[in-house]
């Protein structure tokens, strides 16, 4: 497979520099683009889908979208390497993003036809039961993290009114954990990566309708925002379905129970700043897939936590 990433990547930056000042641009090493006419073809490596979606390399979603936006190649295809341990937890969450994205975006992002099969080895049939682990009392606690300190502010502190009004929400929730399991809820059944992996703010808003926030604290910007929002609403969509359901809950979380009568799920980026490649018309492609369903927005905060909404400076 040749690799045309340098090419690629210099025609991104000259697209960007069309309407932006000077910022370095670079594509993922890890990941190896090859163009045939108006196609880009992207292969990732075993350790890239064993990686952590927000690490560059994992984050195929939103590199696809770059290629659609800033490239404006017509057609992506995606392929990879199999790794030896397929219950790998990291590998599992993979294909269940290719599995959804791939029929998000069939217009114009599809699978190579040599890793179709591949898609089979995810453990998420629609014939089994699954389950999410529930909120549990530690997830009261607060760390020292900035961004759980952020999140916390922005839930339960001084920032919360703010984030309300914005996203005309009736409440607001933290941490709300995305493992999958299959048919029970243990250690043995997991089938993405370990039990912390949580949501980091959610709630509901006054038009009913689920609404979701991936938060970012200065000086974060990456691409894998979009894959970490964009599996979250994956997430949340099959529990809207109830496909994926809650085995058990805490009294104070029965509010769990509202989520399949929602009428659609807003995903919300909550942060000072975007990796540069990520602007509106990178959110706008984001939007294209299930309008009626999904919608995806920018909430943007200053040093003084002043919010906007959908603002692309």
């Amino acid at each position: 497979m040749i690799n045309s990433n340098l090419e690629i990547q210099e025609k991104i930056k000259r697209e960007y520099l069309l309407y932006n000042i000077r910022r370095n641009i670079k594509i993922p090493t890890g990941i190896n683009f090859s163009i045939v006419s108006d196609t880009v073809k992207m292969k990732l490596s075993e350790k890239a889908v064993c990686s952590n979606m927000q690490r560059d390399d994992g984050a195929f979603e939103g590199w696809a979208l770059v290629l659609k936006r800033w490239g404006n190649y017509q057609k992506v295809i995606i392929s990879w390497d199999k790794p030896d341990i397929i219950a790998n937890g990291h590998y599992q969450r993979f294909l269940f993003r290719l599995k959804h994205f791939n029929q998000d975006f069939n217009s114009w992002f599809s699978i190579d036809k040599d890793c179709q099969i591949l898609l089979d080895d995810l453990r998420i049939k629609q014939t089994e039961k699954y389950f999410l682990n529930s909120p549990s009392k530690r997830g009261d606690k607060v760390s020292q993290n900035p961004e759980a300190q952020l999140e916390d502010r922005f839930v339960n502190k001084d920032l919360r009114e703010s984030l309300m009004n914005i996203s005309n929400a009736t409440s607001l929730y933290r941490q709300l954990p995305v493992g999958v399991f299959e048919k029970i809820v243990s250690k043995n059944t997991s089938i993405f990566t370990g039990g912390k992996s949580a949501i980091d703010i959610w709630g509901f808003n006054k038009s009913n309708e689920l609404i979701v926030f991936e938060l970012k604290a200065e000086n974060n910007e990456k691409v894998g925002i979009i894959s970490e929002l964009y599996f979250y609403v994956c997430v949340l969509q099959m529990l809207r379905k109830k496909i994926f359901k809650h085995e058990k809950y805490l009294d104070k979380h029965k509010h769990l129970l509202e989520i399949p009568a929602t009428k659609k799920i807003k995903g919300y980026f909550l942060s000072p700043t975007l990796h540069p490649l990520v602007d509106r018309k990178m959110i706008e492609l984001l939007n294209e897939a299930r309008p009626d369903e999904i919608s995806y927005h920018y909430i943007q905060f200053d040093k003084e936590y002043k919010l906007t909404l959908d603002k692309f400076d």
